[in-house]
């Protein structure tokens, strides 16, 4: 068979491969990115004292001085009905999940109308979330920190009712009901979760319900434990409200919280004033850990309320600035049973 006729018979066979080659169409890859950070006085003690009611360890806006909070990078991939979600940061914050490194990656399939991720994302629960720029106020709040957990890996099917409702069921690692379980617990036991959003204009609802034991090697181990949280938004013109509220139990021991915001812009797309009122019931402090410096007795619930201001500066950066008092009942802030602070905020995104 002479050259020519090879190149002709290989080009035929070759043909069909080639056509459906090209009929693969490359993912569709976006990026985006979080730079958080922020500088907070305190204001009723030494600056080496970082309140533990904002968050643990100097996360969430707690350590005094100028810190770097968060830091975000993201990339989504989308391929027809597959989706790839890579979320990575640093930072005080970002170390919080359980993995300074890895926020969120998780693989999201349609079939149909129903939606199937796997891997690491974050929990359904509450009213305020992860990133701060979504946030009304700058710190996260003692709900936040304390009645819900942040991240589960696992597994979650989303089905919308209709165009407002959706039902979602999730099946994670352990007990996120205790803490933020992302496998690394070595705990026999699954949190199922139960969510239902309803979302029309300016109005936002959600129920989560979760069901679990507590895990090995924890407080009330291996005991029952059920969390249901309540969301609800209204954007009201100018002004916005939400409410949050919390009720959860591990064994004998349960634990509650309420939580209320307020927003209102004084000029479109200028400064907005925020507000936030909060409280959270730790019967043993499951949640908390606190105990009384001087007696060593548990604390059982605290207060906060956050006031402050937003500025946009242009549409991909933000200046939060507000004043933060929260109350204990009892010495959890070294010899005071109340803590004061100043932050401000600065993010910027895209």
């Amino acid at each position: 068979m002479s050259s020519f006729k090879k190149v002709i018979l290989a080009a035929l066979v070759l043909s069909p491969v080639l056509a459906s080659a090209a009929e693969v169409k490359a993912p569709v890859v976006t990026m985006n990115g979080l730079v958080d950070s922020y500088y907070t006085l305190n204001l009723t003690h030494g600056q080496d004292l970082y309140s533990p009611t904002s968050g643990f360890e100097g996360a969430y806006s707690s350590a005094t001085g100028f810190n770097l909070n968060y830091a975000k990078l993201a990339a989504t991939a989308e391929a027809g009905p597959a989706t790839l979600k890579l979320e990575l940061g640093a930072g005080k914050q970002g170390a919080i999940v359980g993995d300074i490194l890895v926020q969120q990656a998780y693989v999201s399939m349609k079939f149909g109308g129903v939606t199937v991720d796997a891997g690491r994302f974050y929990t359904a629960a509450g009213f305020e979330v992860f990133d701060g720029n979504l946030n009304w106020n700058y710190s996260k709040g003692l709900l936040y920190n304390f009645a819900v957990p942040t991240a589960h890996e696992g597994v979650r099917v989303a089905m919308p009712i209709n165009d407002n409702l959706t039902v979602t069921a999730s099946l994670a690692n352990g007990s996120d009901l205790y803490t933020n379980d992302v496998g690394d617990t070595g705990s026999p036991y699954k949190t199922g979760i139960l969510s239902l959003g309803y979302t029309k204009e300016d109005t936002f609802a959600a129920v989560n319900l979760f069901a679990s034991k507590s895990p090995p090697g924890q407080i009330l181990a291996g005991d029952d434990a059920f969390l249901v949280d309540v969301v609800l938004s209204q954007g009201l013109g100018a002004a916005s409200v939400a409410f949050q509220g919390d009720y959860g139990s591990i064994g004998s021991s349960s634990y509650y919280g309420l939580g209320v915001w307020g927003k209102y812009a004084l000029a479109e797309d200028g400064l907005t004033l925020v507000g936030r009122l909060e409280y959270f019931n730790d019967a043993d402090a499951v949640h908390t850990g606190f105990t009384d410096n001087a007696t060593d007795e548990i604390v059982d619930n605290v207060f906060g309320l956050t006031v402050g201001a937003n500025y946009p500066v242009g549409s991909n950066a933000e200046l939060k600035a507000e004043l933060r008092f929260d109350k204990a009942a009892g010495k959890i802030y070294n010899a005071e049973e109340s803590i004061a602070t100043f932050t401000v905020g600065a993010l910027a995104w895209f």
